[in-house]
């Protein structure tokens, strides 16, 4: 039975494949490690708050009787939601991983509104107090406890509500795209991953033509990734995953192919390298 393909994506810094489950894993990472930092700030704080009101929170009692305590307890509350909406963001942004940030952010909402159900779903038994108690503190019990839950919700729905890098919104969608597999000089498997990739996602992006940089074989002859990318090309020309590819040295105005291509993706006529018999790069028209 075929594996199913892990969704990857590439980085944009360094054209090298990027697992989102592990992008997914590392903003869970922060976002915890960001809750367990306040957590322990927090505590300090709490400490230094319930000695101004000359009251010492008891094991197992509550902190709202203090108002110092009850004020610090709410300052902190959007804290490490803050934090780690930052950091789901410079991982979304590096790694170009938005679908993989609103993901998350999903995952923060459900869990945040399930929290906020069970709260609102409690009464003073669950907490060992008394009726009375519950009475007099319950707004502020509850104002304590829910605050940093809706902190959490709202940044859930930041991170899902956000667009993309702002930047890349503002410049107007390239039909073609050169990807570049000769500068760090990869192995033919990882090459021939990174074209499936961007065959794969061009559609979405209003890609409709590759320009394949991957060199002529140090000798000026050949090359193993040259003709193992070829060969790659025309099994996916086979079996209809492209419309067609055009070899470096036949990337001519005069030669018919090319001129289909023109219809494809127009940028194709702007290229340096038409007419210049290039044979360390392939044209890929895609569907």
């Amino acid at each position: 039975m075929k594996k199913p393909e892990k969704l990857r994506s590439l980085d944009p810094g360094t054209d090298r494949e990027v697992n989102h489950a592990i992008v997914f894993f590392v903003m869970a990472g922060c976002w915890i490690a960001a809750l367990v930092l306040v957590y322990y700030v927090r505590s300090v704080f709490v400490e230094i708050a319930a000695v101004m009101d000359d009251y010492m929170f008891p094991p197992g009692g509550s902190s709202v009787h203090s108002t110092h305590v009850w004020a610090t307890y709410v300052a902190f509350a959007p804290v490490a939601p803050i934090l780690g909406t930052v950091a789901c963001l410079i991982l979304s942004r590096r790694f170009d991983a938005a679908w993989t940030r609103r993901g998350f952010g999903l995952l923060v909402v459900f869990l945040s509104a399930f929290c906020l159900w069970a709260a609102a779903n409690s009464d003073y038994m669950d907490y060992g107090w008394s009726r009375h108690a519950w009475d007099t503190l319950k707004l502020k019990y509850l104002l304590q406890e829910w605050l940093p839950t809706v902190a959490h919700l709202v940044a859930g729905v930041l991170l899902i509500c956000l667009p993309a890098n702002p930047k890349e919104r503002e410049e107007p969608p390239m039909s073609l795209r050169e990807v570049d597999l000769h500068d760090d000089r990869p192995t033919v498997d990882t090459a021939i991953r990174r074209v499936t990739y961007h065959i794969k996602n061009a559609k979405p992006l209003g890609v409709t033509a590759l320009k394949l940089v991957h060199g002529y074989g140090s000798s000026g002859a050949g090359g193993t990734l040259r003709t193992e990318i070829r060969k790659y090309l025309q099994g996916q020309l086979n079996r209809g995953a492209i419309r067609d590819f055009i070899i470096g040295e036949k990337f001519s105005i005069f030669e018919e192919p090319t001129r289909r291509a023109f219809e494809r993706c127009p940028e194709l006529r702007k290229d340096g390298s038409l007419d210049r018999y290039n044979n360390g790069i392939t044209i890929v028209v895609l569907l």
